[in-house]
C-alpha cells in the first residue's frame, strides 16, 4: 500500500448513525418558525452595536415557497448593506458585506422550493464563505473591513422594510461575532449536538407562536418586531423536531381508482367528535384528491378530500353540509400535512369543522350548510382511503389516522411534525408494510385492502427519516486497496431493479482511470454492476448489463460527492450527483467483466483512489426524492439490503454480507463534514 497523506476534501453531509426513532436527542429543537407573505412581511430588530460586527457568522433555516429569481430578496440584513443573507437568482444564497473587496460569496445551490434548507455564512477577517446544508460551497479571499451603520437589522426585508423575502418560511435566525468553523457548520446543520453559543450576539428562535414580538434569546435584547402581519407556523425543519417517528414506505395512487377499502369503525356512529390525520404527496396540485370516506348510497356519513370535508345530516343527505377549500391550497410534489377536525359540541360551522395544513388552521376555507353536531349511524361496507367518494387520490399517503375525538392544537402541532400524539387513534395505517396487499391497523383489526393495484413506495416525509451521522471513512490508495464482500450474488441475485448510493472523494493523482467505485456481481453473464469510472478520472457512469449506460457525472477532485446509481434492468439506468438526477452523453464502450462485489476496485487492476464513505445497496429503484433525501443526510431504509458505513470496519449494518479488507486499506476521521 501506498504511503499517502489524502485531501482533507469540501465539507459535505453523509448519512450514518441513525437518530430519532426514540433516541435521546441532544441538538436544538424548535416548536414555531415565521411564514412570510412574499409581499411586505418582514421582523424589524432596532440598532444595537452589539450586532456592529468586523468578523461574523449568520445561520439560519429556509425553506421558500415560490422560484426566487430576484436579487432583491434578504433573509437577513444589517443596515445599509453592512452585511446582507439573500437570494441571487435561481434561488441560490448569497452574502453580501459593504466595506469588502471583493464583497460577495454566492453558493452554487439552488434551494428547492418547499423544503427546508440551511444557509450560513460566515466572515473571519480575511475570507468570505457561504454553506448550504452544512457545506462550505464558496469562500473568497477579501480585503477592507465591514462597515457599520446606525440603522437596524432585518428578517426577511432590509430593517427600513423594502427588498423583502419573496415568500415562504424562516426558522431559527442567529448571529455571532466570531467566524464558526466548518466543522461547527456542519454540526449545526447535522444537529445532533447543541450549538454554539460563544459569540452568539442575536438568536431569534421564533417560535414565540403568538403575538408580534420575535425574542432575541441571546440574553442581548435585541428582540425584533413582526411588521405588516408575518405569521406564526408550526411545522419546523425536520432536524429541529426531536423524537420522530421513523418509517420507510408509503401507498401510491395512480388517481384513477386506486383505494385502501378497510373493514368500518362502528364506535363512529352518533359521536360528536371525529379527526382524521395523515401526510399527503399530490402530483396535480389542482385535482381534488380524496383522503377518507364513510359513505355508501343511502349510507352517508362523511367524506373528506382535498376540496371539500363533508359531514353529513342525515344518512340520506346528498352533501348540503360541507366546507370548501381551493384545491391549490395544498402543495404540489412535497409532504403535505392534512387534519380535519370535527366537534359537534361547539356552536357555528367554523368552530363544529376545521381544516389544518401542516399545523396550521385553514383560513381560506367557506362553508355551506349546517355542520351537524354528530355523527350519523351507518354500516359501510367498506371505509376507503384515498378516495373521495367520486374523485381519487392521485399522489402518495402515509399514516392516515382516525380518531374520535377532537384533536387539540397541541396534538396537530405534534403530528405535523413526525411525533407521536397524545391523543390514541380509533384506527391508524401506518403504511409501513412495504409489500403484499394488506394496509394493517396498528391499533385494532381494521386492516385495509389494497384495491386495483396502488403501489409501495419509499418516498416518506422527512420528518419520518431517520438523521444520521458519521465518524469515518474508507481511505483507498489507488494501488490495491478493496473490500470484497462474498460471492456472487450474495448481496443480490439477478435482480430486476437494483440502486446504488454512496459518498465519494477522489484524488486524482492516484485513482486509476478504468476505476470501479463499487461493483455487485449478480451471478449469470453480468458480472460487474455498479458505479465506475468512465475513461477519465473523475468522470463516473453506471456499468450493467455488458455496457456503460445512462449520463456520466463529472465529479469534482478532493470533494465529498454523492453519488446514486437506479437501474431497473433493461429498462432505465439513472445517475445522480449530490441529488440530482445527470443528463447529457456517455463515452461508451464495454467495461472490463471483473467478477465479485467489491467497493474500491475490480478483480484486476482498476483501483480507486481516495475516500468513499456510507455505501448503501437496494434492491429496488429509488424514487428521485429518495436519493435527494439521502444526498441531504437522511437514511432511507426501504428496499436496504446491505450497507458498509465504514465506521472502522467493513461490516454490513443491515445482514451479514461483511466485507474484507484488502491492500492494507485504512480508515479516517476525515470524513463529509469532519464530524
Amino acid at each position: 500500500m501506498l504511503n499517502r497523506t489524502f485531501h482533507n476534501p469540501v465539507f459535505e453531509n453523509p448519512a450514518f448513525n441513525v437518530m430519532g426513532g426514540g433516541s435521546t436527542f441532544a441538538g436544538e429543537v424548535s416548536t414555531g418558525c415565521v411564514k412570510f407573505d412574499g409581499s411586505n412581511d418582514y421582523i424589524a430588530v432596532p440598532d444595537n452595536n452589539t450586532l456592529d460586527l468586523s468578523t461574523f457568522s449568520i445561520s439560519c433555516w429556509v425553506k421558500p415557497t415560490s422560484a426566487n429569481n430576484n436579487t432583491d430578496n434578504v433573509l437577513v440584513a444589517k443596515g445599509a448593506y453592512n452585511y446582507l443573507l439573500y437570494f441571487s437568482t435561481a434561488n441560490k444564497p448569497r452574502v453580501y458585506v459593504s466595506g469588502l473587496s471583493p464583497a460577495l460569496a454566492d453558493a452554487t445551490t439552488a434551494l428547492p422550493i418547499g423544503i427546508w434548507s440551511h444557509i450560513i455564512a460566515t466572515f473571519d477577517g480575511t475570507t468570505l464563505s457561504i454553506a448550504v446544508n452544512g457545506r462550505i460551497e464558496s469562500s473568497v479571499a477579501v480585503t477592507g473591513t465591514p462597515t457599520v451603520s446606525s440603522i437596524g437589522l432585518g428578517i426577511g426585508a432590509h430593517a427600513s422594510g423594502d427588498y423583502y423575502f419573496r415568500g415562504g418560511c424562516i426558522d431559527d435566525v442567529r448571529i455571532y461575532n466570531v467566524a464558526l468553523t466548518a466543522a461547527q457548520i456542519q454540526a449545526m446543520y447535522e444537529n445532533t449536538t447543541p450549538a454554539p453559543t460563544s459569540g452568539l450576539v442575536g438568536h431569534w428562535k421564533l417560535d414565540d407562536g403568538s403575538g408580534i414580538t420575535a425574542t432575541d434569546s441571546s440574553g442581548n435584547g435585541n428582540n425584533g418586531t413582526l411588521t405588516y402581519g408575518p405569521t406564526w407556523e408550526v411545522q419546523v425543519p425536520p432536524r429541529l423536531s426531536a423524537s420522530r417517528i421513523t418509517e420507510d414506505w408509503s401507498v401510491d395512487f395512480d388517481g384513477t381508482n386506486d383505494v385502501i377499502s378497510v373493514s368500518d369503525i362502528a364506535s363512529l356512529n352518533t359521536s360528536q367528535y371525529l379527526s382524521m390525520s395523515g401526510w399527503f404527496k399530490f402530483d396535480n396540485r389542482l385535482s381534488a384528491d380524496g383522503y377518507v370516506t364513510r359513505w355508501e348510497s343511502g349510507k352517508s356519513c362523511f367524506i373528506f378530500r382535498k376540496n371539500f370535508c363533508w359531514i353529513a345530516s342525515s344518512t340520506g343527505d346528498t352533501g348540503a353540509n360541507y366546507t370548501s377549500i381551493p384545491v391549490d391550497t395544498f402543495d404540489q410534489g412535497i409532504w403535505n400535512h392534512v387534519t380535519v377536525v370535527f366537534d359537534g359540541t361547539l356552536t357555528g360551522n367554523a368552530n363544529r369543522l376545521k381544516v389544518f395544513k401542516n399545523g396550521v388552521q385553514l383560513s381560506n376555507n367557506s362553508y355551506s350548510g349546517t355542520i351537524p353536531s354528530q355523527l350519523t349511524s351507518v354500516s359501510v361496507t367498506s371505509i376507503l382511503l384515498g378516495s373521495g367518494s367520486s374523485t381519487f387520490l392521485d399522489g402518495k399517503a402515509k399514516d392516515v389516522r382516525i380518531y374520535n375525538s377532537a384533536l387539540s392544537q397541541s396534538d396537530i402541532t405534534k403530528l405535523a411534525n413526525g411525533q407521536e400524539s397524545t391523543a390514541v387513534p380509533v384506527a391508524r395505517w401506518r403504511l409501513n408494510e412495504g409489500t403484499g396487499t394488506t394496509a394493517n391497523d396498528s391499533i385494532g383489526s381494521n386492516h385495509g385492502t389494497l384495491t386495483n393495484e396502488p403501489t409501495w413506495s419509499g418516498d416518506v416525509p422527512q420528518w419520518h427519516r431517520a438523521i444520521i451521522t458519521s465518524s469515518h471513512a474508507g481511505v483507498f490508495d489507488g494501488t490495491d486497496d478493496t473490500i470484497t464482500i462474498g460471492s456472487a450474488g450474495s448481496i443480490l441475485s439477478s435482480p430486476t431493479q437494483w440502486s446504488i448510493l454512496a459518498w465519494v472523494n477522489e484524488v486524482p493523482s492516484v485513482s486509476y482511470n478504468y476505476r470501479n467505485l463499487v461493483q455487485l456481481d449478480f451471478g449469470g453473464s453480468w458480472h460487474n454492476n455498479g458505479i465506475g469510472g468512465d475513461f477519465s478520472v473523475g468522470y463516473y457512469c453506471i456499468y450493467t448489463e455488458g455496457a456503460r449506460k445512462g449520463p456520466d457525472a463529472i465529479l469534482p477532485a478532493n470533494t465529498w460527492t454523492h453519488l446514486g446509481a437506479v437501474v431497473v434492468v433493461g429498462s432505465s439506468w439513472s445517475l445522480y450527483k449530490n441529488g440530482v438526477a445527470q443528463t447529457g452523453g456517455n463515452q461508451g464502450g464495454t467495461p472490463n467483466n471483473s467478477t465479485g462485489n467489491i467497493i474500491g476496485g475490480t478483480q484486476y487492476d482498476k483501483f480507486f483512489g481516495g475516500n468513499i464513505d456510507d455505501v448503501c445497496i437496494y434492491n429496488r429503484a429509488l424514487e428521485a426524492a429518495c436519493v435527494a433525501d439521502a444526498h441531504a443526510g437522511y437514511l432511507v431504509t426501504a428496499g436496504l439490503v446491505a450497507r458498509y458505513k465504514l465506521d472502522s470496519n467493513a461490516n454490513d449494518s443491515v445482514g451479514s454480507n461483511h466485507g474484507t479488507e484488502n491492500g492494507g486499506m485504512t480508515y479516517t476521521t476525515a470524513v463529509p463534514g469532519s464530524l
